[in-house]
């Protein structure tokens, strides 16, 4: 404490001129002087052991802050190995927290160190002190006391500046591990999102190797009725070789039997001048020839009876007569299909010319009496015949087809993966009238003209002719409120059943045509045409169904009535569309110039917002007829 004996001599001599020798100490005031410095050293205590508390506190929370680093460090270096994305900024910025930290624990130790210091010199002078009052030297003390609390309070001070630099560092560490706390949930939302994508992905794989799968099987199926057919044709043949020689050799038969019959009536002839001797053995002669013939003649009979019901037993009309007319029509390879009906046969014959319905409007050619209301349909001639209505306003409506209603079987048959097609189930359709076209840009205007909407855009490839495009749902619908209030018939959106009945023409095939992607057929990815994947074609481009309608396959989607559900489970078996009050999503159905052929299926599905507006969506219209 105290650097040599002079250093004592020269306070002895100070307190000496402070407290002189003749007067006496007054003992009471020195005890008072004693307490009161007791008193301040142990508010110097307390003050000391609040600053160690508070240096522990500190020194807890940097543990604290250290164990919350080392857990952001972990969290940081497994998302490094998943998002492998962490850049060269983000590392120096680790790196420079860490050395902060690594600083901020120094600093504490340091501070834990003095202030362990600080209690070995507080305690020391608490031993002096005590020697100091049992040896009488109260003077010292005092002076000793004012010394400490000297240093005392400069070190709090110290300590304290060192406190608010502490916090202030705490605080732009915190600043710093929130930042980096956000930057982390961002990266793991953007991980979250990377992960959905990749699921998404997965899936969809998984949907197109079930497709890929199921088109194989489906190509399976073909091959082997490839090769079924092929064998019952070189079958058919062989059966045909063998005919034709048994027709050969019953030609010959027949031949003989003439030769024979020629024969005898020469030998009839020639018998007044060479005849036998007598009468009866000439009667004898022409018996025996007579019996030849018949024989002969029986025999080729038998022959070509046997040949015809061989022949009818086969499958042919008949023998002869297929020979005849060179009829080989059995040999040709066909894929089965499914019976059509009466309308569907009567569809195939050439096209009426179109029935108007409704009054007359100036500008109109054709003769027809004003009506206070359309006609019903059961007045014009039945399925197959082409209607249009007269619209209020002037002009005609779409050209619409009516189709007579019948029981078939909805849904996928074949692939027992398309569950969205499945289950396979029964429906019985009444008469309806279809649109035999979608519906154009032409006729699309005079209903956006009529109602002031907005044209929607044709994405550069023009209008005219060409399918209505960019119509989201409520659009289509609105379009056939219109066409009922010009009309005065109820027009609407088909159902799924009746739009799927009416685009398969009747038939059981994938396409209307048949199993195959007949090249310029439609318009799709890869039907190869000249509008394949680029835009759509004017509606009519290609040949019409045996319904008589056009472009149900491929070209552009078309919106049905039905809210989507994810499977026919419960759907209806009348034919109607399937709704539910508040749906949000309707079904498109028929596929797209750039979808790719398989998605022409008559009985493929797609599913939209009813807002939805796409290059790819259009529609064709439904006119509801008379019970027949």
């Amino acid at each position: 404490m105290f650097q040599s004996i002079s250093d004592l001599v020269f306070l002895y001599l100070i307190i000496r001129e402070s407290f002189p020798l003749d007067a006496e100490l007054d003992t009471e005031k020195m005890q008072d002087e004693i307490e009161r410095l007791k008193q301040q050293l142990d508010e110097s205590r307390n003050a000391c052991r609040k600053t160690v508390i508070r240096a522990d506190k500190l020194a807890v929370k940097a543990a604290e802050d250290k164990a919350e680093v080392e857990h952001l460090r972990d969290e940081l270096k497994s998302f490094r190995e998943d998002a492998s994305r962490f850049s060269r900024e983000d590392d120096r910025k680790i790196r420079h927290l860490q050395r902060e930290k690594q600083e901020s624990d120094r600093k504490i130790a340091r501070l834990k160190s003095e202030v362990g210091e600080l209690r070995a010199v507080i305690q020391q002078y608490v031993g002096e002190l005590k020697s100091g009052i049992e040896g009488g030297v109260a003077s010292a003390l005092h002076t000793e006391l004012d010394l400490v609390r000297q240093q005392a309070e400069t070190d709090v001070n110290r300590m304290r500046e060192q406190l608010k630099a502490r916090e202030r560092s705490e605080s732009a560490d915190s600043a710093e591990l929130d930042g980096l706390r956000q930057e982390l949930d961002s990266l793991q939302q953007s991980g979250e999102a990377h992960r959905e994508a990749l699921a998404q992905a997965n899936s969809e794989r998984q949907h197109l190797q079930a497709d890929l799968a199921a088109q194989q099987g489906e190509v399976q199926r073909l091959q082997r009725g490839l090769d079924s057919a092929r064998e019952e044709v070189e079958s058919s043949e062989s059966r045909l070789r063998d005919q034709i020689e048994l027709r050969k050799q019953a030609e010959a038969s027949l031949g003989d039997a003439l030769n024979e019959l020629e024969q005898l009536r020469h030998s009839e002839n020639a018998a007044p001048t060479g005849m036998p001797a007598g009468r009866d053995d000439f009667d004898v002669f022409s018996t025996a020839r007579r019996d030849k013939v018949i024989a002969a003649i029986f025999g080729a009979v038998c022959a070509f009876v046997l040949l015809e019901g061989i022949s009818v037993m086969n499958g042919r009309d008949g023998l002869i007569t297929g020979l005849m007319r060179n009829d080989r029509a059995d040999t040709e390879l066909q894929f089965p299909q499914m019976e059509r009906t009466e309308s569907t046969q009567r569809l195939t014959a050439s096209e009426p010319e179109p029935v108007v319905v409704g009054g007359s409007n100036e500008g109109d050619t054709e003769a027809s009496q004003p009506e206070k209301s359309p006609p019903q349909v059961d007045d014009a001639p039945t399925s197959g015949v082409t209607v249009r209505d007269r619209l209020k306003l002037g002009g005609r409506g779409p050209a619409m087809i009516i189709v007579d209603g019948g029981k078939f079987n909805m849904g996928q048959r074949r692939d027992q993966l398309a569950t969205e097609e499945r289950p396979l189930h029964p429906v019985e359709l009444k008469r309806f009238a279809i649109g035999k076209y979608e519906v154009t840009f032409d006729e699309y205007q005079l209903f956006a003209g009529a109602t002031g909407r907005k044209m929607p855009f044709d994405q550069g490839w023009g209008r005219g002719q060409r399918p209505v495009i960019n119509v989201s749902w409520n659009d289509a619908a609105a379009y056939t409120r219109w066409l009922t209030a010009q009309t005065g018939v109820t027009y609407r959106l088909p159902s799924e059943a009746e739009w799927e009945y009416a685009a398969g023409g009747g038939m059981d095939s994938f396409y209307w045509w048949g199993y195959t992607l007949d090249e310029n057929r439609a318009s799709c990815f890869d039907c190869g045409s000249r509008w394949d994947g680029k835009s759509t074609a004017p509606v009519g481009s290609f040949p019409a169904n045996p319904f008589s309608l056009h472009d149900t396959a491929g070209n552009v989607m078309e919106w049905v009535a039905d809210c989507y559900h994810a499977n026919y489970q419960g759907a209806p078996q009348d034919g109607s569309a399937w709704m539910e009050k508040g749906c949000s999503q309707h079904v498109a159905r028929g596929g797209a110039y750039n979808k790719p052929g398989d998605s022409m299926h008559t009985t493929r599905r797609f599913h939209y917002q009813q807002d939805t507006k796409l290059p790819i969506l259009g529609f064709r219209v439904v006119r509801e007829v008379d019970k027949r």
